[in-house]
């Protein structure tokens, strides 16, 4: 039965059998903060998830919550990065699979010390050239002193147009606007200024700014250096940013962000 469950995937793809897999290893309720502390990381298909996870642990252990992209799992979707980083961490996740590479998926997930409240996924419109499947985005929810916390990861296509970039924006931006308070997170793949210009331009018409203070590259391929990872908020307050240039365990690197409630 397993197996033809993998044969089905693999044929029709996962957009008709995909789950979202969540757990909870936390261990004790974590105390309110004044302000919250947040990372988002593509970690290139989880190439180095225990030398990642010991990174996570060792210097954030003071971490909030994490977004992730490129975070591999098996088919059945009971052994993934996600998991992996959450149990280290003593956390819960939720891992939502968004296409398929070498008979495993890879997707996106949000972890945290914090419960969840609610979760949902979505697809964004365009398909890329290089890819069977459409991307899939991950929102969470959370309750936190009383108020909405609504929190999504995305990893848009590279290969796609600009504009079809923005379209997919948009449709994130669009299932957001029921939240009080918003954080959009993760590799948007927006290779030039111009590009992140319209996004942010576009952001801003429905009430989210651009959170980093440090506008400079969080993705180096061979010698050339792009900002392809970003981070949209709305109705919070961002206290302090910065992008962890020292770390060279994905071709991204992680982006740190500390926001509290407005």
């Amino acid at each position: 039965m397993k197996t033809l469950y993998y044969f089905l995937i693999l044929f029709w793809g996962i957009n008709s059998f995909a789950q979202i897999f969540h757990g909870n290893f936390i261990k004790e309720k974590a105390q309110y903060k004044s302000s919250y502390k947040s990372i988002t990381y593509n970690i290139k298909f989880g190439e180095k998830i225990e030398e990642i996870s010991t990174y996570l642990y060792e210097n954030h252990q003071d971490v909030d919550f994490i977004f992730l992209q490129e975070a591999m799992g098996d088919l059945d979707g009971k052994c993934n990065d996600a998991s992996k980083i959450a149990k280290i961490l003593n956390f819960s996740y939720v891992y939502v699979p968004s296409t398929t590479k070498k008979n495993k998926f890879f997707g996106v997930a949000i972890l945290s010390r914090y419960n969840f409240e609610n979760f949902k996924t979505f697809e964004v419109p365009h398909q890329s050239l290089t890819e069977k499947y459409y991307k899939k985005v991950l929102r969470v929810d959370y309750l936190l002193e009383g108020k909405q916390l609504s929190l999504t990861s995305t990893h848009n296509h590279p290969t796609i147009t600009n504009q079809q970039r923005v379209e997919q924006v948009e449709k994130i931006l669009i299932e957001n606007t029921d939240a009080e308070s918003s954080i959009i997170a993760g590799d948007f793949n927006s290779f030039l200024k111009r590009n992140r210009e319209q996004i942010f331009n576009l952001a801003k018409d429905y009430g989210f700014r651009d959170a980093i203070e440090d506008k400079k590259w969080t993705f180096k391929f061979m010698f050339i250096k792009f900002r392809l990872d970003l981070v949209l908020v709305n109705n919070l307050e961002v206290i302090k940013s910065e992008i962890d240039r020292d770390v060279s365990l994905s071709d991204h690197k992680p982006v740190i962000f500390k926001f509290k409630f407005i």
